[in-house]
């Protein structure tokens, strides 16, 4: 079963499924339903169900259903060339990890969507509701007009979780804030224009890597903008400030382009910079280009009372993890952010994103927020807010799975929360609150980023827990 695993991979990495665009991997799975004569529906806008019947020896067991979702980050290093649209991944083995060259393994959601094909072919297994979703790494759109009819079940297996050892039982809740504004081309170039690129941040995760010593590449920009306004408050002017590549990992790179009166000391303030933000971080590897702009752009106003207060306004924001929590003392309970910049084009669009376990205090920062850039004349979009969920630990449920992990990983075995959304908190939480959920995954490292790696041994080792589970189950 383990090569079939495999053979599922390797056909399912082959097939691009960026976020919205997951036609190709759906027909893939539709094509598997057919030939393996199983029935199959999708809801309006393309979630996929995929019905598995019951071996003899389990006709009068209860249905699980197996989630998992099709779409996949795209995160690439920049100077690569590559079409998420079209191009495959290249994917290799390296001490015992699959790892791709230079973007996002598609480990994430790939590993449970060959899973989940691999165990309708078990010996043994309650009859399956295979759930495959749409756009779950960008806007989670799917969960607002997601087909309920298209499933009855009572018991879901969320296959999405990134520690082999762990059954997450709770997720933090979200929402995206928008902050826009139009700009005005104004000032003509009186200063020599450049371009500054600050890269080699490490990628990483925005929500379960949160509370780790890193840093954002768009904040390290701000604090450079900052220091260049009490030092040299007449010798630059602002232009553009851009980053977006995917709102669910950190910044790790930023371009800012601004006139500058004297180029060395400016060198020397943003050295000092980076020299300390390699002590004072995990990020040994940043680095910075300074390149001098012959197309010359104009400064922009942005109907501030002067360029720096767009500076000024991220100076009171705190970007990085708010609050831990009291309950479970290594688990963030709230943090921010800013994952989206793009000033210097006709509008000014600024994207935070917070998050909460406590639903209360996801509300006290969204009010935050607003407050402090009312005042700035923003427009402000309130994007849907997904609020968190926690699953009884003492079910049955969750000690039945919890059995099966004891046997593998002893006492490695642990149920856990985590500071990040998973789709069966929203489907629970939203739609069927009488529903038991639990999330569970191989191991991966460094997800949604080029790093991102998933240890081999550990998707053999869960998929030995879901198999013995399955057979078990009544």
């Amino acid at each position: 079963m383990q090569s079939k695993i495999i053979d599922y991979f390797l056909q399912i990495s082959k097939v691009p499924r960026e976020s919205k665009k997951e036609e190709q991997i759906r027909n893939f799975l539709i094509s598997w339903a057919i030939l393996k004569e199983f029935e199959y529906k999708t809801d309006k806008i393309w979630n996929l169900v995929v019905y598995i019947p019951a071996t003899i020896d389990k006709k009068n067991s209860e249905t699980i259903i197996l989630q998992s979702h099709i779409d996949i980050v795209c995160i690439k290093d920049s100077w690569i060339i590559h079409n998420f649209e079209i191009d495959s991944i290249d994917v290799y083995e390296e001490d015992w990890f699959l790892k791709a060259h230079w973007t996002t393994l598609w480990a994430d959601d790939w590993i449970w969507m060959a899973i989940s094909l691999a165990c309708a072919e078990l010996e043994s297994h309650p009859a399956l509701e295979l759930l495959f979703t749409v756009d779950e790494e960008q806007w989670l759109w799917w969960v607002s007009h997601f087909d309920a009819s298209l499933v009855k079940w009572r018991k879901i297996i969320n296959l999405d979780n990134e520690d082999e050892h762990e059954i997450c039982v709770s997720s933090a809740g979200w929402e995206w804030i928008e902050f826009l504004k139009k700009n005005i081309f104004s000032k003509k170039p009186t200063f020599d224009q450049y371009k500054i690129v600050i890269n080699w941040f490490k990628w990483w995760h925005s929500w379960v890597d949160i509370e780790k010593n890193r840093w954002n590449a768009i904040k390290f920009m701000f604090d450079f903008l900052k220091s260049l306004k009490e030092i040299y408050p007449n010798d630059f002017e602002f232009v553009s400030l851009r980053w977006w590549q995917a709102g669910n990992a950190i910044p790790k790179e930023c371009e800012l382009i601004i006139w500058i009166k004297e180029i060395f000391p400016i060198k020397e303030i943003l050295e000092k910079l980076v020299e300390n933000t390699r002590t004072n971080y995990d990020c040994p590897k940043i680095n910075y280009k300074i390149i001098k702009n012959i197309e010359r752009f104009p400064v922009i106003s942005t109907r501030l009372n002067t360029n720096y207060d767009f500076i000024d306004m991220f100076d009171d924001i705190k970007i990085w993890v708010y609050k831990m929590s009291k309950n479970i003392l290594w688990l963030t309970e709230t943090s921010v952010n800013l994952w989206v910049i793009n000033a210097g084009s006709d509008w000014i669009n600024i994207l935070f994103m917070p998050r909460s376990s406590i639903s209360e205090s996801l509300c006290d920062i969204e009010k935050d927020l607003t407050e402090k850039w009312k005042k700035y004349w923003f427009e402000i979009i309130l994007h849907e807010k997904f609020f968190g969920w926690q699953q009884d630990q003492e079910s049955d449920f969750v000690k039945q799975i919890f059995e099966e992990y004891k046997k593998v990983y002893w006492d490695k075995a642990k149920v856990v929360a985590v500071h990040a959304g998973l789709e069966c908190w929203i489907l629970v939480s939203r739609i069927w609150k009488w529903t038991e959920a639990v999330s569970i995954w191989p191991t991966i490292s460094n997800p949604h980023s080029p790093d991102e790696k998933c240890e081999i041994n550990s998707i053999w080792n869960v998929f030995e827990i879901l198999k013995s589970f399955l057979s078990k189950f009544i």
